[in-house]
């Protein structure tokens, strides 16, 4: 017995392991995990300095244009205002199956078997559903959701245009060009594959991620199964914080029965802090056309050839 007994002792130790792997999941795979292992438990916080962001003062209407005046003049200070915000553990998901004996756990959740994989991939949906909830509460509530792009269709013909728009926005707001996501929902994916817009050629790297499509638009766009609607969330990796932590994982004998409970306990939480705020854009349509309209052609009409 003592051999099919080493599943309590190497089931914890592994699904820990395996949760500090790189996440699959698009939204886990480009979140900033900087405060991780700060936070211990569920309710834990972090609170970081928002600075605000660095702008140069054009001076060279100073000293009636003199330039070198002004070069060697004190220059004035700017006020950092200089704010807080905080990050918390919150959400706290967790898992129970029962089992007869040992050996019925020892069977299914062999370190390589396949239920093992589906208690990860449980973890792993709770957290990236809610990281996909963080986002969305944190695009209504910023700026009354001014970094939100509402479209009212969206269609083969125009689905190139409304990537760019996104795109425009990111560049506005001079974020950086190198590590730009798109995270798409199905359908929206389905109409760019038709559109024929995605580049073939994969990298490497984002090729381990799962729904990895391509690029577009200086993207790497990925869908995610977990959105339900016709969002598109462009954004720079690691523009959002996230915490996990595993908080329970083990197996216990029933007090009042002949069996053996599995127990599993996520906590996790996530925040989109204030100075990275233009790094983070949505667009919201209302309406997806995976075909393009066309006018219909009529068929000639095929005048009877009279018979004798």
């Amino acid at each position: 017995m003592a051999n099919v007994d080493q599943i309590r002792a190497i089931l914890a130790a592994e699904l820990r392991r395996k949760l500090s792997d790189t996440p699959k999941k698009p939204f886990m795979r480009f979140a900033n995990y900087e405060f991780e292992w700060e936070l211990k438990r569920a309710g834990d916080s972090v609170t970081v300095p928002i600075s605000p962001k660095i702008t140069l003062t054009d001076v060279s209407a100073s000293n009636d244009g003199d330039i070198r005046a002004t070069s060697i003049a004190d220059i004035s200070a700017s006020d950092r205002n200089v704010g807080y915000s905080t990050l918390t553990v919150n959400k706290l998901h967790q898992y129970r199956e029962k089992f007869s004996d040992l050996e019925e756990i020892q069977t299914l959740y062999s370190i390589r078997g396949e239920r093992l994989n589906d208690l990860l991939n449980g973890m792993d949906t709770a957290v990236e559903s809610s990281i996909i909830s963080m986002l969305d509460a944190w695009f209504d509530s910023y700026g009354s959701g001014s970094n939100i792009i509402s479209e009212s269709t969206l269609t083969v013909a125009n689905v190139a245009e409304k990537i760019m728009a996104l795109r425009t926005k990111l560049s506005e707001h001079e974020v950086p060009m190198e590590n730009r996501i798109l995270v798409v929902s199905p359908a929206v994916s389905a109409i760019i594959a038709q559109a024929g817009i995605v580049a073939g050629t994969e990298v490497a790297a984002d090729s381990a991620v799962e729904w990895w499509l391509g690029k577009f638009a200086g993207f790497s766009i990925f869908e995610s199964n977990l959105i339900l609607k016709g969002d598109l969330y462009a954004f720079r990796a690691k523009a959002y914080n996230y915490v996990r932590q595993l908080f329970k994982a083990k197996v216990v004998e029933a007090e009042a029965g002949m069996y053996y409970n599995l127990l599993g306990q996520i906590a996790h939480g996530g925040k989109v802090f204030d100075q990275n705020a233009e790094q983070l854009w949505k667009m919201e349509v209302s309406g997806l056309n995976p075909t393009p309209t066309e006018t219909p052609t009529e068929t000639p009409t095929e005048t009877p050839t009279p018979t004798n």
